[in-house]
């Protein structure tokens, strides 16, 4: 009896020990740690306990893939939209210094509505850098020459 239930309880946890490691890397990829994987600890097997393991690697690449490749796309959309925005800027304040006092309300507006795409770029672009883990605290060298002839180009005047 005592040989019986010692080799049942063997049994029981060559069963059991696979579905444990994938259940703690399931909570871990639950978690946010896209690295977890389950099929390397499931050693040498051949069932479908491994399979599953195998199975759950494959989707958890991919779902890895696809949240890098996503941070990735939000954070070159901010970066190109920042371009545009500033030329924007500096055309609003060459308009603003050549028209008359009753354009100025309609400029007000236009500065506003700039101001808030701007915050909204910036609140992207931290939402991304947060996600990655990469420091928020970064600067970009801005070439001043290049920008003013890109918006006298925009203008027809150079």
């Amino acid at each position: 009896m005592l040989t019986a239930g010692i080799v049942c309880y063997g049994f029981a946890r060559y069963l059991v020990a696979p579905v444990a490691k994938l259940r703690h890397a399931t909570r871990q990829l639950a978690e946010g740690d896209l690295s977890a994987r389950a099929a390397s600890a499931m050693g040498k097997r051949r069932d479908e306990l491994a399979d599953m393991g195998r199975d759950f690697d494959r989707m958890a690449e991919r779902i890895e893939s696809l949240v890098l490749a996503q941070r990735r796309l939000l954070g070159d959309i901010s970066h190109e939209l920042r371009s545009p925005l500033a030329r924007l800027r500096v055309a609003l304040e060459l308009a603003r210094q050549r028209c008359a006092a009753d354009a100025r309300d309609a400029f007000e507006i236009i500065e506003d509505e700039t101001q808030q795409l701007d915050s909204l770029i910036g609140q992207l672009l931290t939402l991304t850098r947060f996600e990655s883990g990469e420091d928020t605290k970064t600067s970009e060298i801005v070439d001043l020459a290049k920008l003013i002839k890109e918006i006298a180009a925009d203008r027809g005047e150079e």
